[in-house]
């Protein structure tokens, strides 16, 4: 088994755990194998948009991530986790992640922009399959922003109005 701390400027860090964001600066430092240099201005590294979640995804402040389609809950012995129907074909409905979908989303208006195009639909269900920053729209709203053919777009901003 490896040791999976490293000493970088006399500080000691655990290399196993997982990092969202990360400093370096210029220091030397010791392996095993020899000593080696790593010089570097201070440099912050952080995640992507479509991996860091915001806690509220506003107009000012939208998330980013990608967008697919989906057969709506469309009978009421399997409606959606908000409880609704809807028919995908003719509604503006959508579904938030798992990781970021309240009860209290059900019913909430979400504006959603592809290339400079708008759209709005309303939060009815949860995707078990989405990111974070992802959603899961009716066709009908899809096809107002991209073609079906593409199925899944990726810069989609979105926030809850």
């Amino acid at each position: 088994m490896s040791d999976t701390r490293a000493v970088v400027a006399g500080s000691s860090f655990d290399t196993s755990a997982p990092v969202n964001s990360f400093m370096t600066e210029s220091a030397s430092v010791s392996t095993s194998q020899g000593a080696a240099s790593l010089s570097s201005a201070f440099e912050m590294k952080t995640a992507s948009p479509e991996n860091t979640i915001h806690s509220s995804c506003e107009a000012g402040n939208p998330c980013i991530g990608s967008m697919t389609f989906y057969d709506t809950a469309d009978t009421p012995s399997h409606p959606s986790s908000c409880g609704t129907v809807n028919n995908g074909g003719s509604s503006d409905v959508l579904a938030l992640s798992q990781h970021v979908m309240t009860d209290e989303h059900c019913g909430k208006q979400v504006t959603v922009e592809y290339h400079g195009i708008f759209a709005q639909g309303i939060v009815v269900d949860k995707c078990m399959g989405c990111d974070k920053n992802s959603i899961d729209v009716s066709r009908h709203l899809f096809n107002q922003l991209a073609d079906a053919d593409q199925g899944n777009i990726h810069g989609v901003k979105w926030y809850i109005d």
